[in-house]
Parts: structure tokens; C-alpha cells; sequence
């Protein structure tokens, strides 16, 4: 497949990704509480993925330890990641939150070095590290509840690095459909423990039903099947770097629906952020 057309896998997953924020801003509006719509989300998704994976009698396909560990990413992964941006969107801007989730590709390629798949040049350590100048310039201007927004967006690109180093080989065995079952179905019954535990209200109020629906399809199951196709397909670090027009598209909606504004600090900072990623992913690395 050309490249152009295979990276069109990331752009679209991106594009899916990035209405999350507004979706959750809505959702949580309109009175759902914040574990019960995660667990909503998930549990909305995985129904579909399953009903999909039946009707093209595709419920196998993925073998005994990929799924045992499909469903520790899913849990953990996946409903850690969404958690915890969660929380940072309650906190702070979306579009600040989803730019700071973009730290992410400079972590999946300094985790490939950790984990010996490359090793790391001077320009990789470089630009990894303009990104964490940039994560400091966005939360500069913070006060208190922004500056636990920020850390919360930054432990969710964290989980996020993770959860990506780890699918990757997962997926090259496996179809898109089928994984995301998985990741999905487990991401839903660890936060509906976790809602339980917490006494949250796992059933939404009427008017927070459309949102939780769109979370559910857009930025959940078509994203994470974008996103799993193009790990087949284009890998890891391109996949990473495509995905950083994700704060591009949030930012759009945040300023257009929102009415959602950085500070020109704040701006600088993202820039940075989204530079040192993209730059990491793409610099020249050793095998």
C-alpha cells in the first residue's frame, strides 16, 4: 500500500480521536458522572465490536496469551489512559489536555531504547527533550487545579506510550476488529469496578445518552480500530507521528464550540510539545 494512503489510517484515527474532550465535556454537562461515563463508553463500544466480530462469525482469530494480555492493556491501558484524561478535562482545557497527551510518541520512542528495540541518538534525546520543555511552558501559567489537570494529561500519555508498545506486536497477529474487542470489553468491566467501588452512578441521565453514544463510536471504537489498523500497517513511530494532528483537530473544536482559549505561554508550550514528539518519532534511529 502506498504510504500516503496507509498513513490516511492515523490521520483518520486522529481526526476520530479528537472529538473525545467535547464528547466528555458534554456527557459530564449534561450530568453523568465521571467513572460511569467511561464505563458507559466502553461497555457501549465493546456491545458493537462483539455484535460486529459475530455477524462476520469472526469471534476467534487471536490466540490464547495475546488475548490474556489484550485484556491487561485494555484494563489497565486503555481505561487508565481514559481515566485519567478524564480527569484532566474537568480540570483544565480540553485542547491543553489533548496536547499534553501528544508527549506521548517521544515516550514510545524513548521506551523502545529502554526496551532495546533502538538505541537513542543525541538528536532524539534532543528533541524528547524540547517536548518536556514544552509540557513545562503549557502548565507555567497553571494555578493549582490546572497544574493537577496537566499531570493527569501528562500520566495519560505515559499510559497511553505504554499501552501502544505494548499492542504493537500484539496487532501484527491479529485483526483490528477482533484486538479491539478485546482491549475494549476489559476497559469496560475495569471501570465499571472501578465506578462501583467508587459509589459513582453507573446509569446515565437521559440527557448525557447522545454523548455517551458518540464517545462510545467515534473517539472509542472507530479511533481504536484506525489506530490499530495503522500499527499494522505503518508501525509504531509513523503511526505516532501522524497522530499529533489530534491537537490540532481538538484545539479547532475547542475554539469553535467551546469558546476554549490558551494563554500565548500556554500556545508556545504546545507548539513545543507537538515539535519535540513529532521530531523524535521521525529523527534517524539506531537498530
Amino acid at each position: 500500500m502506498p504510504r500516503v494512503g496507509a498513513s490516511l489510517w492515523a490521520a483518520a484515527s486522529a481526526l476520530s480521536f479528537s472529538v473525545e474532550g467535547l464528547l466528555a465535556k458534554g456527557a459530564m454537562g449534561a450530568g453523568a458522572s465521571l467513572l460511569g461515563a467511561i464505563a458507559v463508553r466502553y461497555a457501549v463500544a465493546a456491545a458493537v465490536a462483539w455484535a460486529l466480530l459475530a455477524l462476520g462469525r469472526q469471534t476467534g482469530g487471536v490466540a490464547r496469551g495475546d488475548a490474556l494480555r489484550l485484556a491487561l492493556f485494555g484494563a489497565l491501558g486503555y481505561g487508565g489512559t481514559t481515566t485519567l484524561l478524564f480527569f484532566a478535562f474537568v480540570r483544565i482545557p480540553t485542547s491543553l489536555a489533548i496536547v499534553l497527551l501528544y508527549a506521548y510518541p517521544a515516550l514510545v520512542v524513548l521506551g523502545a531504547h529502554a526496551l532495546g528495540r533502538e538505541r537513542l541518538t543525541p538528536g532524539v534525546a534532543a528533541a524528547a527533550a524540547v517536548a518536556i520543555v514544552g509540557v513545562a511552558l503549557v502548565s507555567a501559567p497553571s494555578g493549582g487545579a490546572e497544574l493537577a489537570g496537566t499531570l493527569f494529561a501528562f500520566a495519560a500519555a505515559a499510559a497511553n506510550a505504554v499501552t501502544v508498545l505494548g499492542t504493537e506486536p500484539i496487532f501484527a497477529r491479529c485483526s483490528p476488529l477482533a484486538g479491539t474487542a478485546r482491549l475494549v470489553l476489559a476497559a469496560a468491566v475495569a471501570t465499571g469496578i472501578a465506578t462501583l467501588a467508587a459509589g459513582e452512578r453507573f446509569v446515565p441521565p437521559p440527557a448525557a445518552i447522545p454523548s455517551l453514544v458518540g464517545l462510545a463510536l467515534v473517539p472509542t471504537l472507530a479511533a481504536v480500530m484506525l489506530l490499530n489498523r495503522s500499527l499494522q500497517v505503518i508501525g509504531a513511530t509513523r503511526t505516532a507521528v501522524i497522530a499529533t494532528l489530534e491537537p490540532i483537530f481538538a484545539a479547532t473544536w475547542g475554539l469553535l464550540l467551546l469558546g476554549e482559549h490558551l494563554q500565548p505561554l500556554q500556545w508556545w508550550g504546545a507548539a513545543l510539545t507537538v515539535a519535540g514528539a513529532t521530531a523524535v518519532s521521525v529523527l534517524p534511529r539506531r537498530a
